[in-house]
């Protein structure tokens, strides 16, 4: 058995593609959201903020002839003494006495611890390699206090900074000189309109790589685009949604959506709905043709064996499993062939309710207990060409039953009678009782459901089989949206619908 289990995590341009594709209107609203609330945020809640530079230059002493000797050497040096300076204006005891000796804290009505916090974060620094230039740049929320802040540092800066640089005797060896003899204060508000586009742009790329990572570890099936990729068997056929009156498909919400949660589908036998389910006129014509496409494709796919024998099943229960084999059972039983259809699924009988036969009745159970010695007295004919035998009475070992030698006799005369023979086995992920009739059949048919069932439960089911040298002929997949992006018998089919009639 060839399982090819495509999970090398190679990220595809098409991958890219497909994320953007189905994740488009969540990335634009998640982007748009987030733009819209940091553009109202910067309206409201942003405020101007006022600010000033305070220019100062390193200069040597001048010469005899009164001219400030300037070379090399000396801007190298006059670099390294404005870093200095830059270095002692960070200091907290440089702040305490800008505030002290101006008397900052009176003018702005502030306590003293008030006023050295709000000055040590209203100064910002600013110096360049190899220069002899370095500026102390003042910000506050009115022009008024900018000036207030400004003057002060500078007078009393100005001096600071002096002091730093005499000799023991009283001689200074370079002087800091402010260049600052008016102070220009200009305004500066965030724009509303860049931080929101900035906004929108940064989410919209945060938000595609969220739903790219989540796409990345998505292991539900959708389509058969996803059974191609990770397994080498051919998909035979593709049934579409296929609701009654009162019925309505089981529907993800936006979270489950967005986090790949398998949709939630009805388990239990007594909550079940198989009314008008089986193929009839009033059927809808794209699942009539789905139907039909599946059976051409199952006759392509038996092996020289006169009459074959097929066995369905699945990974887990809810897919929808004796639904589509009743009705692939009946469009061969409506294209003239002699069909049987046995309920081999003794723990979970259905057939009973999809076909109205007595729940009561003598079964496929009996027959291999021995309880019932003639097979021609379970067989229910339910449609022209159409016979189905249905499990019978719940017995306390399905198990041991199929296993027996009886079972292969009763294969072998039904295979004399009918023109092909469907099987409806449990599901593999449950029990094991699918793989014990391996030897006897001419192969497995697998069911899954559209956004239910999962690539890794259906590589176990086939690992299983494996394990008893099961042969696989195809895959089924049922209940596929037809809307949205999984269009496609809208798309194959639509052009040749006609009007429904009374009839």
């Amino acid at each position: 058995m060839d399982i090819e289990n495509n999970e090398n995590g190679v990220i595809t341009v098409e991958a890219l593609f497909n994320t953007l594709k189905k994740s488009f209107l969540w990335i634009l609203l998640f982007a748009t959201v987030l733009a819209g609330a940091m553009g109202v945020y910067t309206k409201l809640y942003e405020k101007t903020v006022y600010s000033t530079n305070l220019s100062y230059v390193v200069k040597n002493l001048p010469d005899t002839t009164g001219n400030a000797y300037l070379n090399t050497a000396y801007v190298s040096g006059a670099s390294e003494v404005a870093e200095n300076c830059l270095s002692y204006i960070q200091l907290r005891p440089s702040i305490q006495k800008i505030v002290r000796e101006s008397g900052l804290a009176a003018t702005l009505g502030l306590t003293e611890e008030q006023t050295i916090a709000k000055l040590a974060g209203s100064i910002s620094l600013e110096h360049k390699n190899n220069s002899i230039f370095f500026f102390v740049k003042i910000k506050g929320s009115s022009p008024e206090e900018v000036k207030v802040m400004a003057e002060a540092t500078r007078n009393v800066l100005t001096n600071q900074l002096n002091s730093l640089f005499k000799s023991n005797d009283g001689t200074a060896y370079v002087t800091v000189e402010s260049l600052d003899s008016q102070f220009v204060v200009s305004s500066s508000r965030p724009s509303a309109a860049k931080r929101a586009a900035l906004t929108f742009v940064v989410a919209a790329i945060v938000a595609y790589c969220i739903f790219f990572a989540f796409d990345m570890f998505d292991r539900l099936v959708y389509d058969e685009k996803q059974l191609k990729e990770n397994f080498s068997y051919p998909v035979l056929g593709t049934i579409p949604d296929w609701y009654t009156d009162g019925e309505k498909r089981h529907k993800r919400n936006a979270i489950e959506r967005l986090l790949h949660r398998p949709c939630v589908v009805i388990t239990k036998d007594s909550e079940r709905n198989f009314n008008h389910k089986m193929l009839c006129d009033t059927t809808p014509f794209s699942v009539s043709e789905a139907f039909k496409q599946l059976r051409t494709n199952v006759e392509y796919s038996k092996s020289n064996e006169e009459t074959p024998v097929y066995a369905v099943t699945s990974a887990y229960s809810g897919v929808g499993k004796s639904l589509v084999l009743s009705n692939l059972a009946m469009s061969f039983a409506n294209l003239g062939k002699k069909t049987l259809l046995v309920e081999c699924d003794m723990r979970l009988p259905v057939f009973d309710r999809i076909f109205g036969t007595d729940k009561r009745g003598h079964g496929l159970s009996e027959l291999l207990a021995g309880i019932e010695p003639e097979p021609s007295k379970v067989i229910c004919n339910v449609a022209e060409n159409y016979d189905v035998v249905t499990s019978g009475h719940v017995p306390p070992n399905p198990s041991e039953l199929l296993g027996q030698k009886k079972m292969k006799e009763l294969l072998d005369k039904w295979r004399e009678e009918y023109d092909i023979v469907f099987l409806d086995m449990p599901p593999i992920g449950a029990v094991t009782d699918a793989g014990i009739v391996a030897n006897l059949i001419t192969g497995y048919l697998i069911v899954a459901r559209s956004e239910y069932s999962d690539v890794p439960s259906i590589t176990e089911m086939l690992h299983a089989l494996e394990k008893v040298n099961g042969s696989v002929i195809g895959f089924v997949i049922n209940d596929v949206c037809t809307k949205g992006s999984t269009k496609y018998y809208s798309k194959n089919y639509g052009k040749y619908q006609y009007a429904k009639t009374d009839k």
